[in-house]
């Protein structure tokens, strides 16, 4: 559920601090095989939605660049050992930084959602429902 809040928060954080530099780094076990993570595209999405649309991912960093471009939002996958999921957002804007971050301590918060979301679904007996609902966050 907290990742869920997360992207929620972020993309309040996106349109509050505008003119922010934005990175999104996440880190995951060294099995997993996509990359950038689910997560890591989810919270991309929620940011652009909320600062319209405009932005562009880059992924990683190396060598030499020009200038920053302030629609570029930088998305670092790291994969080591047993990391169940860490993702971290950083807004930067100019003498001031904030961080949001998750930290997965085991597979078991996944299945503990799903089961809110089914007691949910179960009480409501509505139709299409997602996450916002479960957790009574309007959009």
């Amino acid at each position: 559920m907290g990742v869920n809040v997360m992207v929620y928060v972020s993309k309040i954080l996106a349109n509050l601090l505008e003119g922010f530099d934005i990175e999104i780094i996440e880190a995951h076990h060294n099995k997993k095989k996509d990359s950038p993570s689910g997560t890591a595209n989810m919270i991309f999405d929620a940011i652009n939605q909320a600062r319209g649309g405009n932005l562009e991912k880059i992924y990683g960093r190396s060598g030499f660049t020009e200038n920053k471009d302030s629609n570029e939002v930088g998305i670092h996958a790291l994969r080591a050992g047993t990391i169940n999921g860490d993702h971290e957002i950083i807004f930067a804007g100019q003498d001031e930084v904030i961080k949001l971050s998750h930290h997965a301590q085991s597979k078991k918060i996944f299945a503990l959602g799903s089961l809110k979301a089914a007691k949910y679904i179960i009480k409501e007996k509505k139709g299409i429902i997602d996450i916002n609902d479960v957790l009574n966050i309007g959009e």
